[in-house]
């Protein structure tokens, strides 16, 4: 049993360690590059995350090692989801895992503590977004568990709190040359003038040309944003703060809209007028999820997980507590059931490699058909719209 001397013991040997302030989180992989978990710089893990990094500014490689940090009795309580982080110690440097850690800049220091308790400075807020917009903040990421279990899509609380923060950043006024818009984010090439003297930052059309990233005239991405080499967004689509857009020839067609803190994977098709929803509020919701290699066809409304090489007919509606059946079963398909900040919630989801259509289902006694989703019953990787190659010439690579 862990005793208040216990943690003073630990607390004073942490205090020996280097100090952490400038580190946002760190990421542990198995040797796969599959992410395991994320340690983020907040009380309750941020005692085993500055141990992590005692271990590489030491270059201390046994686990023994390692968990002597934490002394005896913490070691001993480690049991069930009492102190996930130590038995996160267990495995951490076994089998050629290794951890990266995200740091902020120096003078930026504590940003998570200031971002999540609503009393970040100017300075914090904008670090938070940049680190949304670098990548390397994202609000929902695929983590696999120390041990390397089934992966599961996990909402970052923090990424959310650091979007919605940078709403607070920006003075409302027009864009630079750009006199007849006027909001409070600017886009993701404007240099706009922030609070307190920070200025947004500034592409170059040389560093655009290196993003390898089209912007179609209409089009709009803001400040915040990821989007990654080889994606095109056509006129009238939108790519919102804290989406993340993988890349790798991606088509974000006209009118689709990408919605704040959406994560859309590689190799992916947005049809045109389709929408997929973000996560501004209520609080603790799970973005919208489309993985590698999804086709969505046109004016579809997308809530929820869409899963690998997944296809999706045009029109089709997908929200929260509406059905999906399945032909393989002949059984409605369950929910999946994600840990938020708000609770558990139930997400709606498209299993890898299916095709979903529009339907209806008459339930019993009822003259009314009620709007549902279809599974059917052969694969995407079956229809040959999944063949129809991409014309290499419509992204910029």
């Amino acid at each position: 049993m862990v005793n208040g001397t216990d943690i003073m013991e630990f607390n004073e040997r942490l205090s020996q360690l280097p100090s952490i302030d400038h580190i946002a989180l760190g990421r542990v992989y198995d040797h796969k590059d599959n992410l395991l978990t994320i340690i983020p710089n907040l009380p309750g893990t941020s005692g085993s995350l500055r141990i992590f990094y005692a271990t590489t500014h030491y270059e201390i490689t046994s686990p023994h090692e390692v968990l002597s940090f934490f002394g005896d009795s913490l070691i001993a309580d480690a049991t069930g989801d009492k102190h996930p982080s130590i038995q996160l110690a267990l495995f951490a440097l076994k089998n050629n895992q290794s951890l990266r850690f995200v740091p902020t800049r120096t003078e930026t220091k504590n940003l998570l503590k200031g971002i999540i308790n609503e009393t970040a400075t100017p300075e914090q807020k904008f670090e938070g977004a940049k680190l949304l917009q670098s990548g390397e903040f994202r609000t929902a990421e695929k983590t696999y568990g120390v041990e390397g279990d089934k992966p599961l899509w996990e909402p970052q609380a923090y990424a959310i709190a650091a979007l919605n923060n940078a709403f607070g950043l920006f003075t409302m006024g027009t864009y630079e040359g750009m006199p007849q818009f006027m909001d409070k984010l600017p886009l993701w090439v404007q240099n706009v003038n922030l609070k307190d003297g920070i200025k947004s930052p500034y592409f170059s059309e040389q560093e655009l040309l290196e993003k390898g990233v089209r912007l179609i005239p209409g089009s709009f991405a803001r400040f915040g944003a990821y989007i990654g080499k080889g994606t095109t967004i056509m006129p009238g689509g939108i790519v919102n703060i804290g989406a993340y857009i993988a890349g790798d020839v991606v088509m974000v067609d006209g009118g689709a809209r990408v919605a704040s803190g959406a994560q859309v994977g590689k190799n992916v098709k947005i049809g045109a007028g389709t929408g997929l929803e973000g996560v501004l509020e209520p609080a603790g919701m799970m973005p919208t999820i489309v993985e590698d290699n999804v086709r969505i066809g046109a004016n579809c409304e997308i809530t929820g997980i869409i899963g690998e090489g997944a296809l999706i007919a045009s029109g089709v509606v997908m929200a929260a507590g509406k059905k999906i059946y399945d032909e393989r079963t002949e059984e409605f398909l369950a929910p999946l059931y994600v840990k938020t900040a708000g609770g558990i919630r139930a997400v709606p989801h498209i299993p890898p490699n299916r095709i979903a259509v529009g339907g209806t289902y008459m339930p019993e006694g009822s003259r009314v058909g009620k709007d549902t989703i279809i599974l059917l019953e052969k694969n995407a990787s079956e229809s040959s719209f999944m063949d129809v190659p991409k014309n290499s010439r419509l992204y910029h690579r």
